[in-house]
C-alpha cells in the first residue's frame, strides 16, 4: 500500500506539468477587484473586446475558440491578481482570456457549491482532456485541489486568522498594471471612487494626458494605436515607429519602448 507521504509526492511531481489546475481567492479579497469597481460600459465595451482581439478570441489554456459569434460569451475575462495583505491591496497584474470551463476550475469552490452532478462530471473531463491524463487522476482530487492551493503564493502567505479580522476592516485598494488595455481609464475611476493606491501613477498619467492636449499643438506626442501609449512619432516609408514611456504601477519603473505600426 502506498504511504500517505508517498502519494502526496506522486500528487506534487504530477501537477508539475498540468496546464490547468484548480485555484481559489484569498477570502479577504472575495468580492474585491477592478472590475467591480469600474464601469460596466468601460470592462465590457472597451477593455473585454480589446482582449478579445489581443488574444485572438483563443482560450489561453486549453486553446478553444468559438465557431459562431454566439459562443464568444463562452470567453471570460480571468483576473490575474497579487496580493498586499498589510496594505490591503489587489493589483490587476494581467487579465486572461479563458474559456467557461476553465474559468471554472480557476474558481473551484464556487464550482463545487453550484453545479449539478451532470456539470461537474462534464468539468471533470475538460480537466482530464486540458492535462492530458488519465481519469485515474479523479481518484486523487481532493489531494490534487490541496496540492494546487499550496502552489498558490497567494494563499500561503496569508496572515493567521486573528490578523485577518482586523484586516476585514480596512478598505480595499487597487492598482492596475499600465500594460493592459485602456489602463488609464481603469486607474481614473478608481481614483475617482478614493480606491486607487499609487498615487505616484496617477501623477504620471495626469502628466501624460496634459502632454496629450498640448501635443494637439504641437504635434510632437501621440497615442499609439497598438499599445494606447504615449510619446514621440517617427513616420518612415512602409511603418510609423511610436516611442514612448511605460509605467509599472508595482515598481514605480519607467522604460522605454516602442511599437512598430505598418502603414
Amino acid at each position: 500500500m502506498t504511504s500517505k507521504k508517498s502519494k502526496e509526492k506522486q500528487v506534487e511531481e504530477m501537477i508539475e506539468c498540468f496546464k490547468l489546475l484548480p485555484t481559489a481567492k484569498p477570502p479577504l479579497f472575495h468580492y474585491h477587484t477592478v472590475r467591480g469597481n469600474v464601469s460596466a460600459y468601460l470592462w465590457q465595451k472597451k477593455i473585454r473586446p480589446a482582449v478579445l482581439e489581443q488574444l485572438h478570441k483563443t482560450c489561453s489554456i486549453c486553446g478553444w475558440q468559438p465557431t459562431i459569434k454566439e459562443e464568444e460569451r463562452k470567453l471570460h475575462l480571468h483576473e490575474i491578481e497579487e496580493y498586499d495583505y498589510e496594505n490591503m491591496v489587489c493589483h490587476l497584474i494581467d487579465i486572461q482570456l479563458i474559456c467557461v470551463k476553465c474559468h471554472a476550475i480557476q474558481h473551484i469552490m464556487r464550482a463545487q457549491a453550484v453545479l449539478t452532478m451532470k456539470q461537474w462530471d462534464d468539468l471533470m473531463q475538460h480537466f482530464i482532456m486540458v492535462n492530458g491524463c488519465s481519469s485515474d487522476v479523479l481518484d486523487d482530487w481532493e489531494l490534487i485541489v490541496t496540492k494546487s492551493m499550496q502552489r498558490d503564493k497567494n494563499l500561503m502567505t496569508m496572515p493567521a486568522l486573528e490578523e485577518r479580522k482586523e484586516l476585514t476592516k480596512k478598505t480595499r485598494r487597487y492598482t492596475v498594471a499600465s500594460h493592459l488595455p485602456f489602463a488609464e481609464e481603469m486607474a481614473n475611476q478608481l481614483l475617482k471612487k478614493g480606491l486607487l493606491h499609487h498615487e505616484s501613477f496617477v501623477e504620471k498619467l495626469i502628466e501624460d494626458y496634459t502632454a496629450i492636449k498640448r501635443a494637439n499643438k504641437s504635434k510632437n506626442l501621440y497615442r499609439c494605436p497598438k499599445c494606447r501609449n504615449i510619446g514621440k512619432k517617427r513616420e518612415y516609408a512602409t511603418y510609423t515607429m511610436y516611442e514612448h514611456k511605460v509605467y509599472s504601477t508595482m515598481m514605480g519603473i519607467t522604460r522605454i519602448s516602442g511599437c512598430i505600426v505598418e502603414k
